[in-house]
């Protein structure tokens, strides 16, 4: 027979030191440099105190012998040290024309129980803003990154950015905008095999003629990825289980998979704002999110779950003014999600509900 009595404390702090530092140089009226430094420090030091006591015994019917008191002290920390230098030169091609490139080089030190981590890293940076006619406007940046260490498995060694964005509004009552956000990252070396993007692409229009009406459509994809070499045990194993490297057999997890986890994801919506007479408002809708993932399986019970699904929400509304300060409201809300094949263990999940209300607002 045994019984235990744990008690203890703990403390732990975070110290954050940062500052920034700019200039700026107008060299010509068309050509203007940009320097800037940011310094960023922040500590995170933890200690603990647990006393642990210990009662024994033959049985149950029968005291305890006399107690056995353990104590133990344990501190961690995690420090970061960042210096971050920022140059870039930008240029006035026009008055609807504008180009910048720039340069900036970041050194982190990481410092965990001891463990010192320090990454190097480069950035190359390049923008244009264009202007071709009033009704027109595109934005277009780039960053590249090269880093010679990470903390993480996870962590990007390179990475790419790409960001584009566009509004044309060729009527004062309609408006087009477009964007894109393309993130590609990886950290391919031995035994770690990261790879990573983030590839976000939407479309959006506005159609408002007058008071009567108004109207928006909007839609957007986006496809995450991510691929790493994880090891790890199971018994029995999966079918699709690969054998792991030397290193993580000798760690005792003899199994690996390419952590694949695809989610690409589309959203789309229409909504619509009507009054056709003053004292009447409206306005009605759809919204719907699928998704038509997978990833890779290190369990024999595990399904897709909300990995293939879909989430729609259709909704309206209307509002009477019934005298100066009152109104009365009505609104409809639909709520619907549900889960695609395989089926495992239970059955996909899927659900609705339906939410009507009716109010009279005062305001004052």
């Amino acid at each position: 027979m045994r019984q235990t009595i744990t008690i203890g404390s703990a403390r732990a702090r975070r110290i954050n030191v940062n500052g920034d530092i700019a200039a700026v140089w107008q060299i010509t009226p068309k050509i203007t440099a940009t320097e800037g430094y940011d310094f960023w420090y922040f500590r995170g030091p933890g200690t603990n105190l647990l006393s642990e006591t210990d009662y024994t015994g033959a049985s149950m019917l029968v005291p305890p012998g006399n107690p056995t008191t353990t104590t133990t002290a344990d501190s961690r920390f995690l420090n970061q040290e960042t210096h971050s230098n920022t140059a870039s030169l930008a240029w006035d091609v026009t008055s609807r024309a504008r180009i910048s490139a720039g340069y900036r080089y970041r050194s982190r030190t990481i410092a965990h129980n001891g463990d010192l981590t320090p990454i190097h890293e480069n950035w190359g940076l390049f923008g244009t803003s264009l202007r071709p006619n009033p009704q027109l406007r595109i934005n277009f940046n780039v960053d590249l990154m090269y880093a010679d260490n990470t903390f993480t498995r996870i962590s990007p060694r390179q990475l790419q950015h790409y960001v584009a964005r566009a509004i044309y509004q060729p009527r004062t009552w309609l408006v087009f905008s477009g964007a894109a956000n393309i993130y590609e990252a990886r950290n391919n070396v031995q035994n770690v095999n990261h790879l990573e993007h983030n590839r976000y692409f939407s479309f959006g229009t506005s159609v408002t003629p007058g008071e009567k009406w108004s109207a928006d459509l909007n839609y957007s994809y986006n496809s995450t990825f991510s691929s790493t070499l994880l090891c790890y045990a199971s018994t029995p194993p999966p079918p699709n289980a690969g054998a792991a490297p030397p290193i993580c057999t000798q760690a005792g997890t003899p199994l690996s998979s390419t952590g694949y986890y695809n989610a690409p994801t589309q959203f789309g919506s229409f909504g619509l704002t009507f009054s056709p007479i003053n004292r009447l408002h409206g306005k009605a809708g759809y919204r719907i999110s699928a998704v038509n993932g997978s990833t890779d399986t290190m369990n024999i019970r595990q399904v897709n779950g909300s990995l293939q699904s879909y989430y729609q929400t259709p909704y309206a509304q209307l509002v009477f003014d019934l005298e100066q300060k009152w109104k009365w409201k009505a609104d409809y809300n639909f709520y619907g999600y549900g889960e695609g094949l395989p089926v495992g263990p239970t059955l996909p999940r899927n659900f609705h509900a339906n939410v009507v209300t009716l109010s009279v607002n005062y305001a004052f």
